[in-house]
């Protein structure tokens, strides 16, 4: 039975197809579909050269920015559907992108250049999927597998390195022995990758359902694109406790005496974006410390915040720092109102100033009340603060 594809894909085939040239959707989409799994992205692959697509839909809004390179975007009804010539590709240089393409006629020559069987496959409505490389087989097996010599296609494109593991962690592919061996062996090449890439990469490796396998079974590939782990032993069983990427990644470096510094360098080194490296700054310097009584889970309100204590405590319970995991006794703690922020005092910072007290004296004043409170020493009410400020202005400063 033929597969039911969005309006706007059987729109670009048939339009195509009418006109005289095949067209398939390829790749991912696919894949995607043979394993009950709908598709996001549909990738149409055509012998049609730039300029005979141009002239199919010369009726259509359309996007010519990948042209050169064979590809023309067509908006049907405001949405992009990407159409791309047949092609072959020379020689890699930088490991990373052709010198350059030429275009074809021949199917073949464009499934044959693709990274790894299980997407190089292209199916129609009515001829089906066509599969040259028992790509079905190997969705079958849970196989990765790359198209031809794996070494070749990896020094192509040192990605690919990244996106098998990727793969196989989200996935829960094994990868086959030739194509490991061959990441292993090839994984010096990713220094030719962005770390824009390779931090997208890693961070859905990370978040797939094998990522502990995988990790196990490459560390020396982990290694070679965040150096900070070499040497360093992972608690890899933690991670699918961990619900969240920034967790993950945070987790990986618990173990390190220096934990928040090596962090810290891989942020730099892959460029990753503001909120992970802000929860491991959070975080990391707390890890270690077991959560002991209401005290400290207070303590950790007020540094961290409902969020942030939640996921300290997360973190603690997956890596056994906390013997327990103490979400609900954190949850029945939020139940009874406590007081843990500067704005739940029955004192504020004007009540302060109107006291005597200046500048950031005030702030620190506050805080020293705030914690005084949480430690049971004094009431949150405004009389008994005032006196026990004023205790402390005696202690501290004589006045």
């Amino acid at each position: 039975m033929p597969w039911s594809l969005p309006e706007g894909v059987c729109f670009v085939l048939d339009r195509l197809e009418t006109c005289g040239f095949r067209a398939d959707i390829v790749g991912g989409c696919v894949r995607d579909r043979m394993r009950g799994v709908e598709a996001h992205d549909y990738d149409i692959t055509t012998d049609a050269t730039p300029e005979q697509m141009q002239a199919v839909f010369h009726d259509m809004r359309t996007i010519e920015t990948g042209i050169r390179h064979g590809t023309l975007t067509v908006l049907y009804k405001n949405e992009p559907y990407e159409i791309t010539t047949y092609r072959t590709e020379g020689t890699y240089t930088d490991h990373r992108h052709p010198d350059g393409v030429s275009f074809s006629r021949q199917l073949s020559d464009d499934l044959c250049r693709r990274d790894f069987t299980v997407n190089a496959m292209c199916y129609h409505p009515v001829r089906g999927v066509t599969d040259l490389y028992g790509g079905q087989d190997d969705l079958r097996r849970r196989l990765l597998r790359c198209v031809g010599d794996p070494e070749r296609r990896l020094e192509e494109d040192a990605l690919r390195i990244l996106r098998a593991l990727r793969f196989s962690s989200v996935l829960d592919f094994s990868i086959e022995e030739a194509t490991a061996r061959a990441i292993h062996e090839k994984k010096q090449l990713l220094h030719a990758v962005s770390a824009e890439r390779i931090y997208i990469e890693l961070k859905k490796l990370l978040m797939g359902v094998r990522v502990t396998d995988v990790l196990m079974q490459y560390r020396d590939v982990l290694d070679e694109i965040v150096p900070t782990l070499r040497d360093l032993p992972l608690s890899l069983s933690a991670l699918p406790m961990l619900p969240t990427v920034e967790l993950r990644f945070c987790a990986l470096f618990a173990a390190a005496p220096d934990a928040e510094e090596r962090f810290l360098a891989a942020c730099d080194r892959l460029r990753t974006d503001r909120a992970l490296r802000r929860t491991g700054e959070q975080l990391l310097p707390l890890v270690k410390s077991p959560t002991g009584d209401r005290r400290d889970l207070l303590r950790c309100l007020f540094s961290l915040g409902e969020e942030g204590t939640e996921q300290l405590l997360l973190l603690r319970y997956a890596l056994g720092t906390d013997a327990h995991d103490r979400r609900e006794e954190l949850r029945a703690l939020q139940m009874q109102a406590p007081v843990y922020r500067l704005c739940d005092l029955a004192v504020d910072g004007k009540t302060l100033t109107e006291g005597g007290l200046r500048g950031k004296a005030v702030g620190e004043m506050l805080t020293r009340l705030l914690y005084a409170v949480m430690d049971g020493k004094v009431e949150n009410e405004r009389e008994a603060l005032l006196r026990y400020c004023e205790q402390i202005r005696e202690e501290t400063y004589g006045i």
